[in-house]
């Protein structure tokens, strides 16, 4: 009896490898991950979840890797607000570093909606009450575009600027903010602070915006070590 087509590729495939270590989730030379390489990725799409898999997709017989933290199909879930949920969690706390993110969000929503009602209204339209846009637009506001790298020449070590890449402008302009918030008063409620600095942060103001427009300022001081820096 002839076996199923889906059946025969995978024995074909089979054939090709070791059986033994095909299956097993271990480190291997593919990037340093912990699955064989003819693993194959997840679907996250909720829109491809609804429909079969095609007969020719090599998913109806081959393993599948477990879906990452960030392939999430909440409709609430923003990768964002996650990465900067465990940067400014501490001994590794999350459910109160959670709270403490929808504290800050929830100050936030009020703090708008008592502008939008005391604005006029024709100006109603320019105030922005969501806390998650409001949080996008600080951390866009914060983004380097340059930073200083020490580089050395002889005996003498020049701050040259370079540009950053799109990951690390990101994580910039998150550290930052974590580290303005924590530099308050012992008497002022983290999530109070945290929402005035995305607030002014989101309006090109405050503390955070402050020092990357310094760091902007050293850069364009020293324009003239440009063609010192390395490569990057």
């Amino acid at each position: 009896m002839a076996l199923p087509s889906a059946i025969a590729k995978f024995y074909s495939v089979l054939s090709k490898q070791h059986i033994g270590c095909y299956f097993s989730a271990q480190i291997t030379h593919v990037r340093w991950s912990m699955y064989n390489p003819m693993y194959r990725n997840p679907i996250v799409s909720k829109e491809d979840l609804e429909e079969p898999l095609p007969k020719e997709d090599e998913r109806n017989y081959l393993p599948i890797r477990a879906a990452k933290n960030e392939d999430n199909i909440f409709p609430h879930y923003d990768s964002k607000v996650t990465k900067f949920t465990n940067m400014i969690m501490k001994h590794s706390n999350k459910s109160l570093t959670r709270q403490l993110i929808l504290r800050t969000f929830t100050q936030i929503k009020r703090t708008q909606l008592a502008k939008y009602h005391a604005a006029p209204d024709d100006m109603r339209s320019s105030v922005e009450c969501n806390p998650v846009t409001i949080f996008h637009m600080a951390i866009e506001n914060c983004k380097p575009l340059l930073v200083l790298q020490s580089v050395k020449r002889g005996a003498v070590t020049y701050q040259v600027p370079i540009p950053v890449r799109e990951k690390e402008r990101e994580f910039l302009a998150m550290q930052w903010l974590r580290e303005v918030c924590r530099d308050k008063h012992r008497t002022v409620h983290m999530d109070i602070r945290l929402a005035q600095e995305l607030i002014d942060a989101s309006e090109n103001t405050g503390m955070t915006v402050k020092r990357k427009q310094d760091l902007h300022r050293q850069a364009e001081a020293n324009r003239a070590y440009a063609h010192m820096r390395l490569g990057r």
